[in-house]
């Protein structure tokens, strides 16, 4: 049996014997009935110890090909299946960045609320201080002594006006520059959902998919011999004796 050859029965084509053709002499081995019987035996120790079938695997997706199917058939099966599979891990990367998004957006619309508050509030301050200022030079103008008492006191309330003034432009400077830090974090999250997406799409990409070659050997008790058959198969002999196989094994 190691030095056999493996056929297609169904591809084989039994023809009638030619009249002028002659058979050879029967081996005494072939007629006898415990022969076959070893023969049977032998193959299928045979077909258990050198036999093996392949399978790929594939296993992002946990899919095995269909026994025969080659790795470009079964790649081709697998698009569908990849697609799928992408796409639905594409929508939890999704609502694993929606949290992250809505929590950067709210505190986005906090900040420009801020922003929005502080600019009031220094716009007032600096009005404030305006009229507090005019308040304390007409006062010192048409007042009866420039160093009076209030309009010391006015000097110094114009003053302060004047600092909270300068502090409500500080605080409008550090809201806003609150507003850019957000802005760059919600552009860097945004840019890091892309790329994430693309290596998923390059993960699930059919030509990319990492596929395992699976030797599939059988069990002893799987194999079924059905027959042990002999037939005789056609020669040529040439005048010098030489003979020469009149058929191949495709069947012709």
């Amino acid at each position: 049996w190691d030095e056999s050859a493996s056929v297609d029965a169904d591809a084989l084509k039994f023809g009638q014997r030619d009249s002028t053709a002659t058979l050879a002499e029967l081996p005494s081995a072939l007629s006898q009935s415990k022969s076959y019987t070893s023969w049977k035996s032998k193959l299928k120790d045979c077909l258990y110890r050198d036999e093996k079938l392949s399978v790929w695997k594939c296993a992002a997706l946990k899919t095995y090909s269909h026994p025969g199917e080659s790795e470009g058939d079964f790649r081709i099966r697998l698009t569908q299946q990849a697609k799928e599979a992408r796409d639905l891990q594409v929508e939890k990367l999704r609502s694993r960045y929606a949290s992250k998004l809505a929590t950067l957006e709210s505190r986005m619309k906090t900040a420009k609320e801020r922003v929005s508050r502080e600019k009031a509030q220094a716009q007032k301050a600096t009005l404030d201080s305006a009229i507090s200022i005019g308040s304390s030079i007409l006062g010192a103008l048409f007042g009866r002594k420039l160093a009076s008492r209030t309009n010391v006191s006015k000097a110094s309330t114009s003053m302060r006006s004047v600092g909270r003034a300068a502090q409500q432009r500080s605080d409008i400077g550090r809201a806003e520059d609150r507003v850019e830090d957000l802005q760059e974090q919600l552009s860097e999250l945004d840019k890091k959902f892309h790329q994430d997406v693309k290596e998923l799409e390059a993960k699930y990409a059919v030509q990319e998919l990492e596929l395992e070659e699976l030797p599939i050997r059988p069990r002893k008790s799987d194999i079924q011999i059905r027959e042990v058959a002999v037939f005789w198969t056609p020669w040529t002999v040439d005048s010098a004796g030489i003979a020469e196989p009149a058929f191949d094994l495709d069947g012709n």
